[in-house]
């Protein structure tokens, strides 16, 4: 770095004149000579080039590198990556490098939740996961299950399958699914066991699922009486059940006919029922059973014997004791149903919905209905038993008129209960009346008396949806 000096000595002869020197700075630097650096690198962020002067050991220079990345190759699931790490330093107008390579490790698979397809019929499951890194990368298996019944079918209720997937894969979870699939049994009546009264006027008709024994239906049989040709009482006894009728007979011998003076006992019967009387003649001091049964939709009115009341328990029976020639009158009224749900609603058109009514009358005895007297097609509602249900559908309900109608169910018993129920066209929410501009001091007061408005007429509408 500094520069030579040369160093001139001039001798004279005469001794009087002494030797002279000079020295002079006049020989130029020779300046740094580098070679090539030694090059360290700290993993593959930083490195250092270290360069020596040829010329001088002792002087050193330190240059910290700029590092530039490029990827060769990324490394894969399977397969290893290769980075270059490049260093670059100038010193002196020239620039040198240094190459380092970085293998990066292969990323190996990374799979996320596995996904399980059953099949239709649930014979069948497929597992399925895909690798995050890859989408490619794809395991599936299929397998097929196995099944086993783990709920029996009762009478009432449907059985189960509980089927089963075992994989191979040890990444893939047994699974089971289980399925009600198995149809009820339903009952198997066979032939019933019949309870009849000591003197045979009521019989009940007992039916036991033979599936299940604690499945019992007790039919309550209707019962007649009549004659053989011996003069002989047969009690015939019929119940209706599932579609089928059922008989049995209870044959009483004749008595010897009696010695002393006997009388007519005459059923005069008004109304649909049964009444049957123990005895036909009878003589004075004897009695009389009597068994009064309703046909369906009907109720007993009043029983007379010769005119006056005769009292008659829970189980239709009574009895009296004979004076003379005797007149049973027994009257059956029918019921009178009403409409017990439903009754005066509103029905708002264009809502979509349908509209509930419910009367006290016996399904099996319903005919049909009305409105504004004119028969309306079954197609236009919805019966059901439970006593007798009716939901009109929204389709029906829109061809009627806006206002008051009325609805008329018909039964076969001749009672014909009636309601009234109301149609209303879709109503509009009133659109806010904006207050005049310019007026002051009422502004706020006016919002603040439109939005109650509004909210209150809101809550109206919500609470009448919710009673129809």
């Amino acid at each position: 770095e500094g520069k030579g000096e040369t160093t001139y000595t001039a001798e004279f002869e005469n001794k009087a004149f002494a030797t002279q020197t000079k020295t002079v700075e006049n020989i130029e630097a020779l300046g740094h000579k580098y070679g090539e650096p030694v090059w360290t690198w700290e993993g593959f962020t930083s490195a250092i080039a270290v360069f020596t002067c040829e010329n001088d050991p002792a002087h050193v220079e330190k240059i910290s590198a700029k590092i530039t990345d490029t990827l060769d190759h990324a490394a894969t699931c399977e397969e290893n990556g290769l980075m270059y790490h490049t260093a670059v330093v100038t010193i002196e107008g020239k620039n040198y490098t240094d190459i380092k390579e970085e293998v990066l490790e292969k990323l190996g698979h990374k799979y996320g939740e596995v996904t399980y397809t059953w099949s239709e019929d649930n014979s069948s499951v497929t597992a399925t996961r895909v690798c995050a890194n890859d989408e490619s990368h794809v395991e599936t298996e299929a397998v097929k299950t196995t099944s086993e019944v783990t709920k029996a079918a009762t009478c009432e209720e449907k059985g189960e399958t509980t089927y089963t997937a075992t994989f191979e894969n040890e990444a893939f979870a047994t699974q089971t699914k289980t399925v009600e699939n198995i149809d009820a049994l339903g009952h198997k009546y066979g032939e019933p066991v019949w309870n009849w009264a000591e003197d045979y006027l009521t019989a009940d008709a007992v039916f036991t699922c033979e599936y299940d024994a604690s499945h019992t239906k007790t039919v309550k049989a209707q019962v007649t009486k009549s004659a053989d040709e011996e003069g002989n009482t047969v009690y015939t006894a019929e119940a209706e059940f599932e579609g089928k009728t059922y008989i049995d007979t209870k044959t009483v011998e004749k008595e010897p006919e009696p010695a002393e003076e006997t009388f007519k006992i005459i059923v005069d019967q008004n109304g649909e029922g049964t009444v049957i009387a123990s005895l036909e003649d009878a003589k004075k001091g004897d009695t009389v059973n009597l068994a009064v049964t309703p046909a369906e939709g009907y109720e007993l009115g009043e029983v007379l014997v010769n005119g006056k009341p005769l009292k008659i328990d829970e189980n239709g029976r009574g009895s009296f004791t004979v004076e003379g020639e005797t007149t049973v009158s027994v009257t059956f009224k029918a019921f009178e149903y009403r409409f017990i749900e439903g009754m005066n609603q509103t029905w708002t058109k264009g809502s979509g919905k349908t509209a509930f009514f419910k009367t006290d009358g016996l399904f099996k005895l319903f005919e049909g209905l009305t409105v504004d007297g004119k028969d309306v097609p079954e197609s236009a509602y919805d019966a059901a038993e439970g006593s007798t249900e009716i939901t009109f559908k929204a389709e029906y309900l829109e061809t009627l008129a806006a206002g008051d109608h009325l609805l008329e169910a018909k039964y076969q018993n001749g009672s014909h209960p009636k309601t009234s129920f109301k149609v209303e066209e879709a109503k509009e929410e009133p659109a806010p009346v904006q207050p005049e501009t310019g007026t002051k001091g009422l502004s706020p007061l006016w919002y603040m008396m439109t939005v109650l408005s509004a909210m209150f007429f809101i809550l109206i509408e919500k609470k009448k949806n919710e009673d129809d």
